[in-house]
């Protein structure tokens, strides 16, 4: 995903770096387009979050324990 500011193209993660300026207009403008960006997406990265939420719970059954945070307890030992 990526927005323009400025003429340029940047991920959201660069254009995260212009919501640290001291120009008040220039950091609500790159909030809202990231914020937009996002919207467009929202039912694609909803769907693959439901999908990793899940696969995670499958692995932990698989694995003998009754949720994925109990499987990550463990794993993390």
């Amino acid at each position: 995903m990526t927005v323009t500011v400025d003429g340029q193209e940047f991920t959201l993660q660069q254009a995260a770096k212009f919501l640290e300026s001291h120009d008040r207009k220039l950091r609500e403008e790159v909030y809202h387009k990231i914020n937009d960006r996002r919207a467009q997406d929202k039912d694609a990265l909803h769907e693959l979050y439901s999908q990793l939420v899940e696969r995670r719970d499958k692995m932990a059954k698989n694995a003998g324990f009754e949720n994925y945070r109990d499987y990550r307890f463990v794993q993390d030992q």
